[in-house]
């Protein structure tokens, strides 16, 4: 075993002592009490018996170095650091006249060499332990050894410390190496780092530019998309051949199934790219639901089956949340039970969710509301329904090519339903129909469920009777006269129906609400001639609600005697100011137009006159939006950029702009905070975009610019109508 070179400075400034250190370290001496000569000896090691100090084992080789005065011993050990032979151990004498003291050269040596080990030797110091602690300070590279010691002590002292101070060289060594390795390790990783952020950069620049190419690519698609909707919608009102009805209504159909591959598309892309998100506003829930029914009740209606919604009466109105994710969602589920029914009926009952489908606790001004759909269609077995919820899964793969659909509608909805903290789920049995659910969390904004205060006049005290084939649609409408004060009871049929009128009870019957199916006419309208003929009730209101909208039927019901002809669904506002208008009818009260009640008629009695600006840059897009509001009363003017929308605001008065967002000239955000700019203070104008931008986070940039609501590309009439309604609603 090679032995270890150590190099050792003994400081003092007695020559003898230097030699004894040498005689001690390097071996071969023997020292004995005694002997002639030995003061010094005596002086070092005491009256020590003889003992002959054993080298053969010792595992270093010292070198050992004198200096005679502190100030000597520091440029030593500079110079011997400059050679890069430093010393381990210096042995430190404390009295050293004339010059520096040994703490003090100690002092200074520790400034640059800081893992020198020292060893204080004297026998008369001018410093105690204590002060020489206060010097130093707590460390373990200092030993204080007092006169007489012996060669032995010595001997391990200096192996010991040599040792120690190796071992401390290696593992700086070690350290060194050790923080190349990290240096090198964390320059790899910054260069890993690097490599992922750039790959993080360039993944999110194409999620960036898919996400604009869809959203352009969508502008293009829905701006014509709505001028061929909107067109067939207008066209539907016109005088049509059997034959050509067929044909609008098969552009209708195909229109909305194209915009709902769409619209799955991009939400799916959304969800990919984490940029799904809910929104929290003001809205009316009996509103959403309305239009929702409004746009499933076509197909639904066409094929024969009849839909009944029930809002149960402690769910409030007032809310705040997403409305357009919560119609997506029915839309899609309401959709699926009118595809996969053939006969029957589909019900839709909306309540406050029990505490077993709620995922948190409501309080701090939340509801968890519970949405159920039921239908008796063709049902699913339970291994149809675990396929449920999943992306481009449907219950049979055959229904892709049977019914349509792109598979993505419930994974869509039910991401929707976790950003609301909510469920859904599914109840099925094959040839026996379906239930699914859903709960949503959603801000409270005060108010009853049907705020029959907002309406200037009330049914309350009306007495009705209604019947109808239909026992769900029949109890729902119960439910809600009754709920508004009014009092109610329930017939099956008009037989039915006759028999309690002819029995002639203490309490008049104020009207009768009729619902039938459209090949059911010829006995609903001998029901109305037995009323009118009997004296007793020929002065009751009579209201008849239909699913068909054949051309005459409002007509023959004029003539036999209805005094309303409501075309299903059949909105709550719409059925309350009905029973108004007919209830002041029958107490002389003029409603204030002629000929059958109809839902157009409840409209304009109770709508005021509008004037609205339309600023949009498509003409086919121009004249579905003016002949939408033309039909609804009001009177429009069209622009087709923003600078001429602005001057128009400038020039006249208006109630309501329409903005297209993305025109020539000036595009509808810059019009619209310029608009907000010139408007006197306290006098806002309600702005309402029009976009069809449905990918990016878009009514946040429109609310940035002062844009009070926004409708989509392709709208229909029904939203359109919806959405200024409810703006001027909220104006009071």
């Amino acid at each position: 075993m090679n032995a270890i070179k150590a190099r050792i400075l003994v400081v003092d400034d007695n020559a003898a002592i230097h030699e004894d250190f040498k005689k001690i370290l390097y071996g071969g001496v023997r020292y004995k009490r005694g002997r002639a000569g030995s003061s010094l000896e005596n002086e070092l090691f005491g009256d020590a018996e003889t003992h002959t100090p054993k080298q053969s084992l010792n595992p270093v080789e010292y070198v050992i170095d004198d200096a005679y005065q502190g100030e000597e011993a520091i440029a030593m050990v500079d110079a011997a650091e400059a050679e890069g032979f430093p010393y381990s151990l210096a042995f430190m004498d404390v009295r050293m006249p004339p010059g520096m003291d040994g703490i003090q050269a100690i002092k200074q040596i520790w400034e640059h060499h800081r893992h020198l080990e020292m060893v204080i030797c004297t026998a008369y110091s001018d410093y105690s332990w204590d002060q020489i602690l206060d010097e130093f300070g707590v460390t373990d590279h200092l030993l204080f050894i007092k006169k007489p010691y012996d060669p032995v002590t010595v001997q391990q002292t200096t192996l010991t410390l040599v040792k120690k101070w190796e071992l401390a060289k290696e593992n700086q060594k070690h350290l060194d190496r050790l923080e190349k390795e990290v240096e090198k390790r964390t320059a790899e990783l910054n260069a890993m780092v690097a490599h992922l952020k750039k790959m993080k950069d360039e993944a999110e620049a194409a999620t960036h530019a898919k996400g604009r190419f869809l959203s352009n690519m969508t502008h293009e698609i829905r701006t014509p998309l709505n001028g061929i909707m909107g067109m067939a919608q207008l066209l539907m009102d016109t005088d049509l051949t059997h034959e050509q009805v067929e044909y609008v209504e098969t552009i209708r159909v195909s229109g909305d199934s194209l915009l709902y591959v769409i619209n799955d598309v991009l939400d799916y892309s959304k969800i990919e790219a984490g940029k799904m998100v809910i929104e929290n506003i003001h809205f009316k829930l009996r509103t959403t639901i309305e239009n929702v029914i409004d746009i499933i009740s076509v197909g639904a209606y066409a094929k024969g089956i009849e839909i009944a919604t029930l809002i149960h009466g402690a769910v409030p109105d007032n809310l705040i949340g997403d409305p357009g994710r919560i119609r997506q969602i029915l839309i899609n589920l309401l959709s699926n039970a009118a595809k996969f029914t053939d006969s029957g009926e589909i019900e839709l009952f909306i309540r406050c969710a029990p505490p077993e489908t709620k995922t948190g606790a409501a309080g701090n001004g939340r509801v968890h509301l519970l949405f159920e759909v039921k239908d008796t269609g063709i049902g699913m077995t339970e291994a149809q329904t675990n396929r449920l919820f999943k992306p481009f899964e449907q219950a049979d793969d055959s229904t892709t090519r049977q019914y349509g659909g792109t598979g993505l509608g419930l994974a869509i909805s039910k991401h929707l339903c976790d950003l609301m903290d909510g469920k859904i789920g599914v109840e099925s049995q094959l040839n026996a129909g379906s239930r699914f659910w859903f709960t949503a969390a959603l801000g409270t904004n005060g108010g009853q469920a049907f705020d029959v205060a907002s309406f200037p006049e009330s049914v309350k005290g009306l007495n009705c009777l209604v019947a109808g084939d239909n026992k769900t649609s029949v109890k729902v409408i119960s439910l809600y006269v009754n709920a508004w004060g009014g009092r109610c009871e329930e017939a099956q049929t008009v037989d039915a129906a006759l028999e309690r009128l002819n029995r002639k009870e203490d309490d008049d019957i104020d009207a009768i609400i009729v619902d039938f199916k459209p090949n059911n006419l010829e006995a609903y309208l001998s029901f109305a001639k037995k009323v009118r003929q009997n004296s007793a009730t020929e002065d009751v209101a009579l209201i008849c609600l239909t699913t068909g909208n054949n051309r005459g039927d409002a007509r023959k019901a004029r003539e036999h005697g209805y005094n309303a002809y409501l075309t299903k669904p059949i909105k709550q506002s719409h059925l309350y100011n009905t029973l108004i208008m007919v209830g002041n009818a029958r107490h002389g009260r003029v409603y204030g137009g002629r000929g059958i009640i109809s839902k157009h008629v409840v409209d304009e009695v109770f709508a005021g006159h509008r004037r609205i600006l339309v600023a949009e840059d498509n003409r086919v897009n121009q004249k579905v939006i003016s002949k939408v509001l033309t039909n609804a009363g009001a009177t429009c003017d069209v622009v087709e950029n923003g600078r001429l929308a602005v001057a128009a605001f400038r020039k006249n008065e208006y109630d309501l702009i329409l903005m297209d967002c993305l025109m020539p000239e000036m595009d509808g955000y810059l019009a619209a905070q310029e608009i907000r700019r010139l408007e006197p203070e306290g006098n806002r104008i309600p702005i309402i975009a029009i976009t069809a931008d449905a990918f990016a986070d878009n009514r946040a940039k429109c609310e940035a610019a002062g844009m009070d609501d926004f409708i989509f590309k392709p709208f229909k009439v029904e939203a359109v109508v919806e959405t200024l309604k409810r703006i001027f609603d909220s104006q009071g």
